[in-house]
């Protein structure tokens, strides 16, 4: 959700997650663990003052420093990237609290400023940490522990933001239409290559990211997400995967595949 003051704009998740507080802050400050539900590869130091950085494969490393505020309930990650070209200092707060031994965590990504510019960029974050938390969730309450295997394409493509992303959720068997009338937690039917497959409904944002999660396939979880930039665009198909057998692996090869093909088909 995106919340607006007289200081700027700010990104704020709230998510309850049924896993001991310090697992969790485990899984948001280390680095190993850190790419188990977030990038495709971690590295650095999760102790305060350390250096962590993470990408996705294909642009570079995107480095944070961590700050400790306090152990275990508060820890802060900044963002001075943009600095040297005349931007602001972002700031990524974990706030985490003990709910009847599972934990609530409150996600604030502080510093942009009230202009314009900010707006395709503040919503494509807004929805990428709905589903990133998602991912969290189903990483500490299905697979804790596990390394996470990540079968995906980003293959770039033509066409508007509300075509590109019917045919993607069409790609898997999903209907647009009805998609937007289904919330988030609600059973879903995808197509897993040429098989229907029963699903959960993790996230759905128009337009910009679709993520459900297959019980039957080791409870795998799959991500689409839309980066638009002028005519051209990216896109992203992600299959998060813990342990998976071969016969898992390769029917989320053979959907990754299948949903690319739609694609190119258009």
């Amino acid at each position: 959700m995106i919340e607006s003051n007289d200081e700027g704009r700010t990104i704020e998740v709230t998510i309850r997650i049924e896993a001991d507080p310090r697992r969790v802050w485990t899984a948001l400050i280390h680095p190993e663990e850190i790419e188990r539900w977030f990038p495709l590869h971690a590295r650095g130091e999760g102790r305060d003052g350390g250096r962590v950085e993470v990408t996705w494969g294909d642009e570079g490393w995107w480095g944070t420093t961590l700050s400790i505020v306090n152990d275990g309930t508060h820890a802060r990650f900044v963002d001075e990237a943009a600095v040297e070209h005349g931007g602001p200092v972002l700031y990524m707060d974990y706030h985490l609290e003990s709910d009847r031994g599972a934990t609530v965590l409150r996600f604030v990504h502080s510093g942009f400023g009230p202009e314009d510019r900010w707006d395709d960029f503040l919503d494509a974050l807004d929805a990428g940490w709905s589903y990133f938390f998602r991912n969290l969730k189903v990483y500490l309450e299905h697979h804790p522990g596990t390394p996470r295997t990540m079968i995906h394409a980003r293959p770039g493509t033509r066409g508007s933001r509300p075509e590109i992303y019917a045919a993607l959720v069409r790609a898997v068997g999903i209907d647009p239409d009805a998609l937007r009338e289904t919330a988030v937690g609600a059973p879903v039917t995808l197509r897993v290559g040429n098989e229907p497959v029963d699903a959960v409904l993790e996230a759905a944002v128009d337009g910009r990211t679709f993520a459900a999660r297959v019980p039957s396939l080791e409870q795998s979880l799959l991500f689409l997400e839309i980066e638009k930039a002028g005519d051209e665009a990216k896109v992203g198909v992600w299959w998060s995967s813990y342990g998976p057998s071969a016969a898992t692996a390769g029917r989320l090869a053979e959907s990754r595949d299948a949903i690319v093909t739609a694609l190119e088909a258009r």
